[in-house]
């Protein structure tokens, strides 16, 4: 069995037989109802597609299906969705996923365009709104992602983390990650896990007795070396400096 792959990305109806095919493809599909059940089974998870429930079929999944009587489904083709890798973790390890009353919407208005308009640039426009619906819309899905975002470098200040387990772990690709962070925090991703990382060393040097070498390390500045260059770099002081201001100031 060869995966199939499409000339484009595409987006619109089609309607199935009732006789079981199983294949597979080296892109995305979202299938979402419009009229009648389509039975569908993904990796070995059974469903179906009817009223309230989609499915999303990750690249390369073996899948069959079938539908009986008269169907009609929006079927979203696409190499490249916007989820994020997180977000498409998610979806691929449900396959069958609901949807609320913004996507049927969604699907009401792409009923009532014509095929060539479909085809051109209101797909973009249509799959940017399906993603915004899908996620619980842009603003409230961002800024949940800038927490998740922050919140995986905290508790992995000790690790040698990348941008793309950032992006990740926040669901958004790392374009769209730098983009955030540049327009809520002034700065890149990078940068931000620079100044976590000086703010928490800086938080134990001043309440615990550890030794600075060990400081680096819970921190992820590898040793007591790269902690006291960066300390010096972004706030001017050592760490023993920064320690006798504290103990100066507590007396």
């Amino acid at each position: 069995m060869t995966p199939t792959t499409p000339d484009q990305d595409s987006l619109g109806f089609r309607s199935y037989g009732g006789e079981a095919k199983l294949h597979c493809h080296d892109f995305h599909q979202i299938v979402l109802p419009r009229h009648g059940a389509l039975e569908l089974e993904i990796g070995g998870r059974g469903g179906r597609v009817e009223g309230r429930q989609a499915a999303f079929i990750a690249a390369g999944t073996r899948h069959a299906f079938r539908a009986e009587g008269g169907n009609r489904f929006v079927v979203l083709d696409t190499s490249d969705p916007a989820f994020g890798e997180a977000a498409l973790d998610r979806l691929a390890r449900a396959a069958f996923f609901p949807i609320g009353q913004p996507v049927l919407s969604l699907i009401d208005f792409l009923g009532s365009m014509t095929a060539d308009a479909v085809a051109g640039p209101l797909r973009a426009h249509w799959c940017g709104l399906f993603h915004a619906a899908l996620t619980g819309g842009p603003a409230g899905n961002e800024s949940g992602a800038l927490d998740r975002a922050l919140a995986f470098m905290r508790a992995r200040l000790d690790q040698p983390i990348t941008i793309r387990d950032i992006a990740r772990e926040a669901g958004l690709s790392e374009t769209r990650l730098h983009a955030l962070f540049r327009a809520e925090h002034g700065m890149a991703p990078h940068a931000a896990l620079i100044e976590i990382r000086l703010d928490r060393a800086l938080e134990l040097l001043a309440t615990t007795r550890l030794p600075v070498a060990e400081i680096a390390l819970l921190t992820g500045h590898g040793d007591q070396s790269g902690l006291t260059r960066r300390l010096r770099q972004s706030r001017g002081l050592t760490p023993a400096a920064f320690r006798r201001v504290q103990s100066a100031g507590s007396a």
